[in-house]
């Protein structure tokens, strides 16, 4: 049998734990959001409170700070991090399915090199996969590949549906109605969210369609190296029942 290289051999354990530190690294920010968001609540009261006003007057005041405090939370900085998080979670994907083939070619002992990055590069490892022997079903990467488009429009018409070509369109609209968690505003809107900037068509992400992104990214590889197959390591079994004693550099012990 050939030898492998560690990054062959610890791939799945590799892969894995960097989609999992993925999905923490969401619900932290998620939950910082929210946290600053909440405190920007109680520091216009404070504020308030210092400028003893009341009536019409406390309300007009109240009414122009809770605005620009909605502006900010509910629309720029959540449509920012989840526009820039749904970046970072295909570039992560995309580098990992990178090594993946780079992992079949060192297993198989493939001459073929793997593809550079390339316009259409998550199909492209797919098609290396596929002629490399790796034997899996189309439908499992039709969540991932819905994703890209969304990554797409974020990055190339920084969101706007409506500047994207027709057939696009008409797929983000489609996954638009599917309750998955992306909207688009102004368009058949179930929650009503505030849209990036207030335009129209422009694509509104939630909490729960980046999660099951990366919960759909993860099944992927785990069921490519089943595939493949490549195991996932298992070090529960090493366990330390009395600590060995520090040698000096003279080996001595202490």
């Amino acid at each position: 049998m050939a030898k492998v290289s560690l990054d062959t051999a610890f791939f799945r354990n590799l892969a894995i734990a960097a989609i999992d530190s993925l999905k923490e690294y969401h619900t932290v920010f998620e939950s910082q959001l929210k946290s600053i968001k909440d405190g920007g609540k109680v520091q216009i009261e404070e504020n308030l409170g210092k400028l003893d006003l009341a009536g019409e007057e406390a309300f007009a005041e109240w009414s122009v700070a809770m605005d620009q405090h909605s502006a900010k939370y509910d629309m720029l900085f959540t449509n920012f991090f989840r526009y820039s998080f749904t970046v970072l979670v295909f570039l992560i994907f995309e580098d990992w399915l990178n090594r993946l083939c780079r992992t079949v070619k060192d297993i198989k002992q493939l001459d073929e090199p793997v593809p550079e990055p390339s316009r259409d590069i998550v199909n492209t490892y797919k098609k290396y996969l596929k002629r490399s022997g790796v034997h899996f079903e189309d439908k499992i990467w039709q969540n991932v590949l819905d994703f890209n488009q969304v990554r797409n429009c974020i990055v190339h018409a920084s969101g706007s549906v409506a500047r994207v070509n027709p057939r696009r369109q008409h797929n983000l609209r489609e996954l638009a109605r599917g309750g998955i968690g992306i909207e688009i505003s102004n368009y058949q809107s179930k929650y009503k969210h505030v849209p990036l900037y207030l335009e129209n068509d422009m694509l509104i992400i939630q909490p729960n369609y980046l999660d099951a992104v990366m919960s759909d990214i993860k099944s992927l590889l785990n069921t490519l190296c089943d595939a493949i197959p490549l195991y996932e390591l298992d070090f529960s079994y090493i366990t330390t029942k009395k600590p060995r004693r520090a040698i000096t550099r003279k080996g001595q012990t202490p």
